[in-house]
């Protein structure tokens, strides 16, 4: 089995919401021979994924997925 890398991830949104996204973004990573690094939006920088609805003040180079409500 090849080593799984990590990336930087965040997500924000309800509360309530948040254990199936980060499901869904395991999921998706695993798949692609990758492991979520959870982290909060401002320590993302350069190469994360943003799940959320604040995609605002984001850096260059972080895939961004808009939640919407």
């Amino acid at each position: 089995m090849a080593p799984v890398r990590q990336i930087r991830c965040c997500i924000e949104g309800p509360e309530a919401y948040l254990p199936k996204a980060r499901y869904a973004v395991e999921m998706l990573l695993l798949g692609l021979g990758f492991a979520p690094v959870w982290v909060e939006h401002g320590a993302l920088g350069a190469g994360g994924i943003y799940y959320g609805a604040n995609p605002i003040q984001v850096e260059r180079g972080v895939l961004v997925f808009p939640l919407r409500s």
